[in-house]
């Protein structure tokens, strides 16, 4: 798999969990609740100028989600640990 195959998945199964959270009846503060709409709205773009052939120039890339998620988020966080992937990923693409 080429790199822009493996974040395009990456950054999709990572979106898709997002979304799941964010549709669940569970509880969640505000303060997560904004993050996780945060790197919804990230995730989108990622995906969005990865399919549209519309990559910015590395320099140019958000990478804000990884450091929101180790700043706060619990470390074995499943769903933090997705979303830095897909990050990565698209920073390598």
């Amino acid at each position: 798999m080429n790199l822009l195959e493996n974040a395009k998945r990456k950054t999709k199964e990572a979106l898709a969990d997002v979304n799941k959270l964010l549709s669940n009846q569970a509880p969640l503060d505000h303060y997560m609740k904004n993050q996780l709409k945060k790197c919804q709205s990230i995730l989108s773009e990622m995906l969005d100028s990865m399919e549209n052939g519309t990559l910015p120039p590395i320099e140019k890339r958000d990478n804000g989600m990884g450091h929101m998620i180790v700043d706060s988020w619990d470390s074995n966080s499943e769903l933090g640990n997705s979303i830095i992937e897909a990050e990565r990923a698209y920073l390598k693409v």
